[in-house]
């Protein structure tokens, strides 16, 4: 499953490190803490041409890890 905003064309650190390479975060999902602020602005506004309805939203979100003893991370992963 590809992420958003995973940097895939990383460099391996390990001989050879041909390709392109990312890193994988694994924990089970009752480990993450997530955060919302309030002030949530949505705006929304009307494409004419397509005839389409645009929504654009802007948030402020963290992530926290409760346990790190149940969180892996693992680097040079290869991608496919």
């Amino acid at each position: 499953m590809e992420v958003p905003l995973f940097d895939s064309t990383l460099t391996g650190t390990y001989s050879p490190a041909t390709g392109n390479h990312s890193y994988v975060e694994l924990t089970f999902p009752q480990n993450r803490i997530v955060g919302i602020q309030r002030e949530i602005k949505v705006y929304r506004e009307f494409m004419r041409r397509s005839d389409a309805i645009e929504y654009t939203v802007y948030t402020r979100v963290a992530l926290q890890v409760e346990n790190l003893d149940a969180w892996v991370y693992l680097k040079d992963v290869k991608v496919q």
